[in-house]
């Protein structure tokens, strides 16, 4: 998936709501340089099988994955895959990633997938869910 044509229009206009929303927060979107995306699992090993395409998917599309965490979780999946890019917080950028490994998260377990950021001016990370 690399052209923002693929990807659901509905998805783009939605993350870039979310970015508006924290740029009139006061969060500098153009100082974002890296995301985190995050989606939980059943078992390590569809966390671990997750995390191998993920970073292929990231390649592909031009993003450069920094760093990978599989962290046991207290939600309702045990463990949740922490997946790290270098990119700026675009829309279709975002959606395009957010698309791909929602589509590889199906193929392993429950499919949802989230995003955040830290925003440079303060250390709380903000979040984008779909």
């Amino acid at each position: 998936m690399t052209a923002t044509s693929k990807i659901d229009p509905r998805l783009v206009d939605e993350n870039r709501a979310f970015l508006s929303e924290f740029a009139g927060k006061g969060v500098d979107i153009s100082a974002i340089e890296q995301m985190r995306f995050l989606c939980d699992f059943s078992t390590h090993s569809n966390a671990e099988a997750f995390v191998k395409e993920a970073g292929e998917l990231a390649t592909k599309a031009g993003v450069s994955p920094i760093s990978v965490e599989i962290d046991e979780d207290d939600c309702d999946l045990p463990f949740l895959s922490i997946n790290t890019f270098g990119m700026s917080a675009d829309a279709e950028k975002i959606s395009e990633l957010e698309a791909g490994l929602t589509a590889i998260s199906q193929k392993f377990d429950q499919g949802r997938v989230s995003w955040e950021f830290a925003d440079p001016a303060n250390p709380i990370q903000q979040s984008g869910e779909t």
